[in-house]
This record gives C-alpha cells, sequence and structure tokens, in this order.
C-alpha cells in the first residue's frame, strides 16, 4: 500500500477493471505490472514489450514551491500555480488504446513515429527551410488520410466503453478513500475536450478556458463526426509549427500552408494550445 495515497496500485486496478479491458487483456495475453513511488500509485497492461494502457493516480499535496520529481514522474509542477488548497486532491493520466489494431497496419514505420509524437519531429532546435518543410509535408499525410488517428495515438483504435468505466470506477474509489476532487493536465485538444465535455472537468485557468474558446471560434469548419474532430486537433497542434516558422522569419503560407489552418487572436498572434512549460493546464472536476 502507498503511505501517502492510503491505497495500492493493485486496488486502483480493481477500481477501474471492466469487461471491456478483460477482452483485451485475455485476446492479447498481456501482463500487469504494477508500480509505486512516494506519491503516486500506476499500473500497465503490457503486449509483447508494448504498454498499451497506462494509468496513474498521483497525491497533489506537495505540489507547489518545493516540490521535486519522483521515480514515476517528472513533469514540472513546482509552480505557485501548481499548489492544490481546495481540499484532497488527485492528478490522473491515463492512456488506453487497442493494440490490436497497431499504426503499422495502415502506416509506414516513420509515418507512425510521427502520429505518436509530432511535437519530437518539429526542428525546435534547427529550424531551416528545408526542416521544416519536412514536418508540414509529414503532417499533411497524416492529416489527410481518411481515417486518421488522433495525434498522439500509438494504435488505430481506442478501447470503446473501456475510458467512461474508468472514470467512473475511479470517481467512486477515491470518494471511498477520502479524496475531494480529480485533476488532470491534458496534452492534446482532444483530451481536454473530452474531459471538459464528457467528464465534467472544469479549467482552472479563467485565462486557459477563454483561450480554449477563443481556439474552438477560430478552427475552420470540417464537420462534426469523429474524422473531424481528429483532423481538428491535427490543426490545432500545428499552431506548434507555424508559430516556430514565424519565429525563425518565414512564412507558413510561403512553406506551403492553407491559410485557413492558421489560426490567429485578435491581436495578430498566433493561437496555440496552453500546453506547458508556459503552465501547466490545469482541469479538476469534484467527486
Amino acid at each position: 500500500m502507498n503511505q501517502f495515497l492510503g491505497f495500492s496500485a493493485k486496488e486502483m486496478l480493481e477500481a477501474i477493471w471492466s469487461p471491456e479491458l478483460e477482452a483485451v487483456f485475455q485476446n492479447t495475453k498481456s501482463q500487469i505490472i504494477y508500480e509505486e513511488d512516494e506519491s503516486s500509485v500506476q499500473v500497465r497492461l503490457v503486449c509483447e514489450g508494448v504498454t498499451w494502457m497506462k494509468y496513474r493516480l498521483r497525491d497533489r499535496t506537495l505540489d507547489g514551491p518545493g516540490w521535486k520529481p519522483t521515480v514515476l514522474v517528472d513533469w514540472d509542477y513546482s509552480r505557485e500555480v501548481d499548489r492544490f488548497t481546495l481540499g484532497r486532491c488527485v492528478e490522473e493520466s491515463v492512456y488506453c488504446l487497442d493494440p490490436r489494431f497497431p499504426l503499422t497496419r495502415v502506416f509506414s514505420k516513420k509515418e507512425a513515429d510521427f502520429i505518436r509524437n509530432p511535437f519530437a519531429l518539429m526542428p525546435f532546435d534547427e529550424p531551416t527551410e528545408e526542416n521544416l518543410r519536412g514536418w508540414l509535408r509529414k503532417w499533411k499525410k497524416a492529416y489527410i488520410i481518411g481515417d486518421t488517428p488522433f495525434p498522439g495515438y500509438f494504435s488505430l483504435r481506442n478501447i470503446p466503453g473501456a475510458r467512461g468505466k474508468i472514470a467512473t470506477g475511479v470517481s467512486e474509489f477515491l470518494k471511498s478513500k477520502g479524496y475531494e476532487y480529480l485533476s488532470a493536465v491534458p496534452t492534446w485538444w482532444h483530451i481536454a475536450n473530452m474531459l471538459r465535455y464528457h467528464f465534467g472537468f472544469k479549467y482552472v485557468n479563467g485565462e486557459d478556458e477563454s483561450k480554449m474558446e477563443l481556439l474552438r471560434m477560430r478552427l475552420p469548419i470540417l464537420g462534426n463526426d469523429e474524422s473531424a474532430r481528429r483532423r481538428l486537433s491535427w490543426v490545432v497542434m500545428l499552431q506548434f509549427w507555424v508559430s516556430l516558422v514565424e519565429a525563425s522569419g518565414f512564412s507558413p503560407e510561403g512553406l506551403g500552408l492553407n491559410p485557413s489552418f492558421i489560426l490567429r487572436d485578435d491581436d495578430d498572434k498566433i493561437l496555440t494550445f496552453p500546453l506547458s512549460p508556459e503552465r501547466n493546464l490545469w482541469m479538476v472536476k469534484k467527486i
């Protein structure tokens, strides 16, 4: 049992387990790995060396100035704005996708690597015209595929029903352990929207909420089906490339980008998803 949280990784897994996870777990002959550190418990479901479900809960008592990384957590929670004072709170970190449908069924390995983490291949350290054009070519290829995955996905499909049952199970479990709040720091547009509109989270910082709404208003109209939602997330993350291009003295249009994909605020500045390192995009809900 984790002494800080008051429960073990095994107890946590039992609370979020579902028939949907069980079916994939049995079908893929996966294994369970339990992990803990001073303030976190984590579980991973692994198939042939690939983690297809990772779920972590982290107590936030020590967030704020003086916070230090732990074995399982190397993200930065040391700013004053990271401090949480409303009550007992944990941070949730989760990804859960179906390992039976790897990206390489449709994409080459290089294309799959780009989809998994397009930020990793962005030429921040060497933003030459050639490198910037090369990144945009990769982005366009991912964007135009008919059923392109969301950026950040490592599989073609999620596991229908599993995420909702995780949300229900963990809320009931945390309540029984004396916690009052569940929080998260989404790193993608589509994850922030899922938390906000499907699971009842709210933005802690009003500035973040305003920026997210302005982003929504500036996005091109692509439709409202699943394919459109995936593409919109690609458009949002593209703005980091647009910002890099302009900071490097180039024109996004000159490098081949349709101007309708460039999102600007009323002061003509590029609108980017409010992603750390400027400030963690905290979202929270009362449980």
